[in-house]
Formats: C-alpha cells, structure tokens, sequence
C-alpha cells in the first residue's frame, strides 16, 4: 500500500519513540531501544499474499455448525496450532460477568466466581485435532492474564506453550472487565492435558521423572501487556528453528498508543536469552485512530497477520511488515463470518506455509467457534 506523507511523518515519530524509552526488567532482556525497521534477519521467501485476497478468499470445513469448546462460561481468545502434530489449541478466559462459573476437569466440576477468576487471569487452554476438530483434552493454567494471543513450539509428543502470566492487579468493581488483566511477563510451560496450574508451579509431567518450573521472562525491559506469536516456517532461513514475535506495551507509551511487536530467535529466547532481539515494529495507526480494536495474531519471516475491528466493529486482517514504516501496513482484507473475531495461527507442515487459519467465537452460551482457513494445501 503506497504511503502518505502523513503516514511517513507518523511512522518517522514512532521510529523516534520506539528507541525514545529505555527501563530495566531483568537479566537477559531487550533494551526498550531495540533496533527498527530493515532487517535482513527477517526475510520472506514463502508467506501469504494479502494483496491477492479477498474475503470471499476463506474457506470452510464444512457447514459452520458452532464447534464446541470445552468450557461453557469461557470465553473464546487466542489460537495456536502444533504444525509437528497436525493440532490446534484455543485459549479461554473467565466471563467475568457470571456469578457462578462452572470449571470441569477430568470428570470433576466445581463452581467459581467469574469475576475473582477472570481479574486472576485464570486461564482454560483446549487441544484439538485439526483435521476433525474434536476436543481432545484441556488444561487450566491459573494466573495466566487475559488469553488473547498464545503460541506453541512445534514438537511432539510434549508441546510447549507461550502465554501470558502475572496479570495486573487492579482495582475494579465485580463484575466489570480492565484491561490490567493483561500479563506482565511471559511464560514458557508444557502442555499439560487434565491438570491444573499455577504461574508459580513445579509441574511434573509423563515425559520426565524431572519436575518441570513454569518458566517466566521480561522479554523487554520497561514493557507490560506481554503476549506471543511462534514462527517456525522456512520464512526465515532453513538454519534457524524458530522465531518468537512478543507484542507488548512499553511503561511510557501514550495511552491508547499502538503497541509493539519484537522478534526473538526461538532457541535463545527458550533460555531466557532475549539480548538479540531481530526487529521491531509496531501495530498500525489506523487500528487505533479510527477507533478499533487490536485482536491475535500470525507471524510469517518479515510479516504479521494481526485481526483487529474498525470503529463499527467489523473485522479485518492486516499484513504488517518487520521491514516496513512502523505504524502502518502493507494491505488488509476483511474478515468473513458473523462472530466476534478473535485470532489467527499458522499451519506450515516441513516447515511450508500451507494454510492461514482465522478464529471467530460464537454464541455465548454454550461457548463455541467457527475456523476459516486461507490455502488450499492441508
């Protein structure tokens, strides 16, 4: 998409306040002042071309009949999808406005407050076979944050998730939602099917005899709002095994200014070695000033897929590129479906982007989802 002037001098600004703020998190994290824009370890040789799509473009399994999720007062967030394993797995959050909230495990159910377990962060992540979309088995990962974007490392039979933890402890009347439930950190833990927990837990898991610490990290210094992308396509280079794409909030950032992307090679960041980061960038202007809402996201090499509303609430996905004028986008398309838009994965079997999956939740009781899908290679 040709750029403005308008558009170059906003990007230039962000340019300017991207290396503006600097703060300390932690050993091993970025600097606030991380590099923009151009970089070569960033590159595309195989990724999704916006520019040719239309929404007419996204397909179906089948009927959308409502997939049913594996619990009924949560709400639908993010999406990840095991390309090693050929599965999906759906993050859902508390409804904070239900007084008693029904939470199954193994057979087992309990009632909960759905406000004390959403401003907790409390998290239910399900794991799904793609090919039939049947719920296989779920977790609880309990003082998570809000759930809006995961990721997983491709690998099998154990899969690790990145998901937000630590949410913000705010002050808030019952029953209302803040966006403080937003994680402060970052985590890395297993996949861990039928148990329950904690952000602090020593988890013990069918693979090791070893107990397993919930990792956690400040991938940049100063930052909050913490969330994560994985790519392991061939976008990237063959010699590399990963990317993990972070996208957060920086202490001094304006209020309702776009947050920021920043890519990390997956193996150092898996050690807690964030030192290096790739590029950073930032989420469109247009999201934000047109009164929209940001939602998940994809990474592919150079480029993100990021859904997110228009002031009317109508949902788009934009192609952001690394390489690019921070604050804006190559192009966007709009969204089919009726549901309220909530993520979008990557599936690249041998490491070839195959096909582009978007969420949408469904109706609210019971929870349930439609997936449309871009590409026609299974």
């Amino acid at each position: 998409m040709p750029l403005s002037r308008r558009e170059l001098m906003r990007g230039a600004a962000l340019l300017g306040s991207l290396s503006s703020v600097a703060g300390t998190f932690g050993a091993g994290a970025a600097r606030a002042d991380t590099p923009v824009g151009s970089s070569p370890a960033l590159t595309s040789a195989d990724y999704f071309d916006l520019s040719t799509v239309t929404t007419t473009s996204f397909q179906t399994s089948g009927p959308q009949i409502g997939l049913r999720t594996s619990q009924t007062h949560f709400q639908v967030q993010g999406l990840a999808i095991n390309s090693a394993t050929n599965q999906f797995f759906i993050a859902q959050a508390p409804d904070p406005v239900r007084p008693k909230l029904r939470m199954t495990m193994n057979g087992t159910s309990w009632t909960a407050d759905g406000y004390n377990q959403h401003a907790s962060g409390d998290l239910v992540i399900s794991r799904f076979d793609l090919a039939t979309y049947r719920l296989r088995d779920s977790m609880y990962f309990m003082g998570a944050g809000h759930g809006g974007q995961i990721g997983i490392e491709p690998s099998s039979p154990l899969a690790y998730l990145w998901a937000e933890v630590y949410p913000g402890n705010p002050k808030q009347t019952s029953g209302t939602t803040s966006s403080q439930v937003w994680g402060t950190h970052l985590a890395r833990l297993p996949y861990a099917a039928g148990r329950l927990m904690t952000n602090t837990q020593v988890v013990p898991h069918r693979y090791s005899s070893t107990p397993y610490i919930v990792e956690r990290y400040g991938p940049v210094a100063g930052a909050h709002q913490f969330n994560a992308a994985i790519d392991t396509s061939s976008a990237y280079g063959e010699s590399a095994t990963g990317v993990l794409v972070v996208r957060y909030r920086l202490g001094g950032d304006p209020s309702g200014s776009p947050r920021r992307f920043t890519a990390f090679d997956l193996d150092a960041a898996s050690r807690g070695d964030f030192s290096a980061p790739l590029a950073t960038t930032t989420e469109p202007i247009e999201i934000m000033e047109g009164g929209g809402h940001s939602e998940g996201y994809a990474t592919c090499g150079q480029y993100i897929y990021l859904v997110a509303t228009d002031g009317s609430g109508n949902p788009w996905l934009y192609q952001v590129d690394f390489n690019g004028v921070p604050g804006t986008y190559m192009t966007k398309v709009a969204l089919p479906g009726s549901g309220e838009p909530e993520s979008v994965a990557l599936l690249a079997p041998n490491r070839s982007p195959a096909r582009l999956y978007y969420l949408t939740a469904g109706v609210h009781h019971p929870r349930t989802f439609d997936l449309f899908f871009l590409g026609t290679t299974a």
